[in-house]
């Protein structure tokens, strides 16, 4: 026979059938390929036996052997993606599981231990709660499941599943699923009373994988509502899994534990202020597992990372971060957490280093004039689709741009060259790969009066085909920053930022592998998509440049910064405001002018920082 996987099993059922007459024409397979008795099933079980479809359980008996963890899949697969977006669900990975249970749920377990997941889905977590607590506990499998877990979720066919499994569960271990019952509720768990659901004070291990959502996929009311009642969701556009978190530590007992899976975004992100504020001040942190770059969900692009909290205020935390792995499972089993005082968890972002990398932090930040105030931001149009332009006709002498069918000439003067700095692969290729883009404006190129935009008299008078141009595009243009008017003109850029950047400076990207500062000499060119060091501190900046390009910079933004797939480091200006520059003495800076060594560059910086070794 041969083995398929949960997706390939549900496309050989005809969708003629209900996913109802699906699942019991499952269960019933499930049943008779694995000896159990239907009489012994209980009443859950029963209630679905008048659904079952005949032609399903002959295909099913006749393509596949079910086990309960490919039942498990099977039903998990069902969810239609409509329901998997709507209410932020991710399936589980079975070690996933394992890991978060084994490092929440103490062993011996209390005797009196409640466990619930708060979004329990089809059971992704508590089949596997109550595998562990008999593993743990010797005792009788309906006995764990009616005493000691819980389980709430917004869906009631995810209830029905989860109990179903539990069922089977049951049967298979214990032979009979008489006198099961269940504490499976179907409700939100954000908008109820955990205490009240159950009838019990509260919980002693929390675990599971709470849904991500963020505010674009929740209605208005529900957004207000979870910012009336959560402080942690209200900054900024907040992911539904910081009130899960919240609620959790509500109805979390003061003995007890939880572990979620969530994404790892969290750790630094500025919406997510107000959860690592509350987690800092509880001392609620135990261990954080980064799953980095690898992911968990793949093919879904979310960066991962497993938290684990208690009510017993942690004053260290252990932390690790996995490197890329072909084995994750493994890469999990086998990794060791250090440990960080957690006082130095800063709300702002929290940073996870060893006290060598925090003195050397230190000595980095600390080391002369920071560079913060020569960060600036480039130009934003909010429709790089209309300024852009396509090339330059040089039989013609002018630029133009393809525009549905029509192709539009603009004049010289009303251009301008850019740097899009995404889109620059290395200095030496600079040239051939900058842009030219539309430029409503006036200046002297002498640096000293800002650019200000020309009067559309003006604009039209010196520059009649691109203001013919504009024209036509209007409509787009005024459909910028969600339709309000655009306090200079309706043809300005939809930003002022980086207009009037001007000058030689260093542009810089705001995702790279390595630090990739790259010069730009000629300071009439605009640049976006991207950041740029200004000339303006007291050295050269090919000093600058051999500075920030170093491997003290790489190991500076790799502990300050965060990382995404490909190694991919952030840039942003908030993760580099503070590195400074040292003092150097005139040799020093004929040194480094005149050095192409970067081995030779790298060890005098690292000596000029005075970087502690690890």
């Amino acid at each position: 026979m041969k083995k398929m996987n949960a997706k390939e099993l549900l496309r050989l059922i005809p969708k003629k059938y209900s996913d109802l007459q699906t699942e019991a024409s499952l269960i019933r397979v499930f049943l008779e390929q694995n000896g159990l008795s239907h009489s012994a099933a209980g009443t859950m079980l029963s209630e679905l036996q008048e659904k079952v479809v005949p032609e399903i359980c002959r295909l099913l008996h006749a393509k596949t052997s079910l086990t309960l963890p490919f039942l498990k899949s099977v039903l998990e697969e069902m969810v239609d993606l409509q329901e998997r977006g709507k209410n932020g669900v991710v399936f589980t990975p079975d070690y996933i599981a394992d890991y978060i249970l084994e490092h929440t749920i103490a062993s011996p377990c209390p005797p009196n231990a409640r466990v619930i997941d708060p979004a329990c889905g089809s059971g992704s977590f508590l089949l596997p709660a109550a595998e562990y607590l008999h593993r743990i506990s010797g005792k009788p499998m309906r006995e764990i499941i009616s005493e000691h877990l819980y389980g709430i979720d917004i869906s009631g066919d995810q209830t029905r599943r989860t109990k179903v499994l539990l069922t089977l569960l049951t049967l298979l271990t214990d032979g009979t699923a008489d006198g099961l019952s269940f504490h499976i509720a179907t409700a939100d768990s954000l908008a109820c009373s955990w205490t009240d659901l159950f009838g019990c004070p509260d919980f002693d291990y929390i675990a599971g994988n709470p849904p991500y959502l963020n505010t674009h996929a929740i209605s208005k009311k529900d957004t207000e509502r979870l910012k009336k009642d959560f402080p942690t969701t209200r900054r900024g556009t907040f992911n539904l899994f910081y009130a899960f978190i919240e609620q959790s530590l509500r109805f979390l007992s003061e003995r007890g534990a939880l572990g979620f899976i969530v994404p790892n975004n969290y750790l630094s992100i500025s919406s997510a202020e107000e959860l690592r504020r509350l987690l800092n001040e509880r001392r609620a942190v135990s261990m954080v597992i980064d799953f980095g770059e690898n992911l968990v969900f793949e093919p879904v692009r979310t960066y991962s990372s497993l938290l684990f909290l208690n009510r017993r205020e942690n004053h260290t935390i252990a932390y690790s971060m996995l490197e890329k792995s072909d084995d994750l499972p493994a890469a999990l089993r086998c990794t060791v957490p250090c440990h960080t005082d957690a006082e130095h968890l800063n709300p702002a972002g929290w940073k996870f280093l060893s006290e060598t990398e925090r003195r050397n932090i230190k000595r980095i930040e600390e080391a002369g004039q920071s560079i913060g105030n020569q960060i600036k931001i480039g130009v934003a149009t909010l429709r790089d689709n209309v300024y852009f332009l396509d090339g330059f006709d040089p039989q013609a002498g002018l630029f133009y741009k393809e525009r549905g069918n029509l192709r539009y000439w603009i004049e010289p003067g009303a251009v301008r060259a850019i740097d899009k700095i995404s889109e620059i692969s290395d200095e030496a290729a600079m040239p051939g790969e900058r842009k030219h883009i539309l430029f409503p404006y006036t200046g002297e190129p002498d640096h000293k009066m800002p650019y200000r935009i020309l009067e559309e008299e003006q604009l039209a008078f010196k520059f009649p085909l691109c203001y013919q141009y504009l024209i036509d595009c209007r409509p787009v243009l005024a459909a910028r920053d969600k339709g309000k008017p655009n306090p200079v003109a309706w043809y300005a850029y939809g930003r002022s930022q980086g207009l009037n950047c001007r000058g030689p400076k260093l542009l810089f990207p705001m995702f790279s592998r390595r630090p990739k500062f790259l010069p730009e000499p000629d300071g009439e060119i605009l640049f976006c998509n991207g950041y740029a060091i200004t000339q303006g501190g007291r050295y050269p900046l090919e000093v600058l440049a051999k500075i920030l390009n170093s491997d003290v910079m790489e190991y500076y933004i790799s502990r300050v910064s965060y990382c995404l797939k490909g190694d991919y480091k952030c840039y942003q200006k908030k993760y580099l405001r503070n590195f400074s520059i040292p003092e150097f003495s005139e040799s020093e800076i004929r040194f480094l002018l005149s050095e192409s060594s970067d081995e030779t560059i790298n060890a005098f910086l690292f000596q000029k920082y005075r970087l502690l070794p690890e």
